[in-house]
């Protein structure tokens, strides 16, 4: 095999192990990374659910503790709209929720208030269906119109002797509270990551569903995971350049050491041989076949050649 030859096999082998081994720690980073991911999707996954929950408490709890209220059972009979002003719109406003309502058995309206007049009007997309004995009596869901995501508590208005909650209601608590961005931005404040009401085209880590009265979701909360996104992909990244660059030193070492003992040594073997006029120097060099071989016999030769003029010369 011709000196190029061997040159260029060895290179193209040293070459094709570098490749390998970088696509191999590729596509190894790669599996990680995914399974980081998951591993961080699910975990928050896990507590999303709860600090959703724990974020519309308040509602909630409020929800309850007026719908468990003698005043509101007096209210739903006598229809008092001064007790109303006094104790259900003045509250409203104090704990920022957008709608109050108050309905009979028979699904009529006692009352009702709203933050704005520019929000959609609630008694026109509230499923009645909710407000009956025959479904589950506290419930919260959401609904979406005219663009505002709207979440809805409703709770049965039952008198604060029936402590059980076993007698059939008098009437229905609702309230409600339009998930505004800054709504949602405060649960971005909270978890320390990107949330926000998913749009179509937008890629997200996972999305969260926001369910109807029905258990279907109207809505998705998108979420991107950024705590620590940053190190992690900095790590992997100095890790990968860790790497290339010892791949690197190890390709240019083999490959100095290939031009070494196929170009270099053979070539200092025969300078040597050359300046000392001593063809054994050369050892094995004139058996090989190839560019180093024909000048190392070339060389041996030469020797013989001169070897054989001073012998007929005497």
């Amino acid at each position: 095999m011709s000196l190029n030859n061997k040159i260029l096999l060895l290179i193209v082998s040293a070459l094709s192990l570098f490749i390998l081994s970088f696509l191999y720690f590729w596509k190894y980073n790669a599996q990680k990374i995914d399974e980081l991911q998951n591993i961080r999707v699910q975990e928050f996954q896990a507590t999303f659910g709860e600090l959703l929950d724990l974020h519309g408490d308040k509602f909630q709890t409020m929800n309850y503790d007026y719908s468990y209220w003698d005043e509101m059972v007096s209210f739903v009979e006598s229809k008092n709209h001064r007790w109303a002003e006094v104790n259900l719109k003045e509250p409203m406003h104090v704990n920022h929720i957008d709608y109050c309502a108050v309905y009979d058995t028979r699904g009529q309206v006692v009352h009702y208030d709203q933050s704005s007049s520019a929000l959609p009007d609630l008694r026109k997309r509230l499923p009645l269906s909710t407000l009956s004995s025959a479904v589950p009596l506290f419930s919260y869901y959401f609904i979406v119109e005219n663009g505002y995501l709207i979440q809805v508590f409703s709770s049965p208005i039952q008198p604060s002797s029936d402590f059980m909650r076993q007698s059939p209601p008098k009437g229905y608590f609702v309230i409600a509270k339009v998930w505004s961005p800054r709504y949602i931005a405060d649960l971005a404040k909270i978890t320390k990551q990107s949330v926000e009401l998913a749009k179509n085209g937008k890629t997200y880590d996972f999305l969260y569903p926001l369910a109807s009265h029905e258990g279907k979701a109207v809505a998705h909360l998108g979420v991107r995971l950024t705590t620590a996104t940053g190190e992690i992909v900095d790590s992997i990244f100095k890790t990968q350049l860790v790497f290339i660059l010892a791949v690197g030193i190890i390709f240019v070492a083999l490959l100095s050491l290939i031009l070494l003992r196929l170009v270099t040594k053979p070539l200092k073997q025969i300078a040597e041989s050359i300046r000392a006029k001593d063809p054994r120097i050369l050892g094995r060099l004139p058996s090989q076949h190839d560019e180093m071989g024909n000048i190392a016999r070339a060389v041996s030769d030469y020797f013989t050649i001169r070897r054989y003029w001073k012998t007929t010369k005497r």
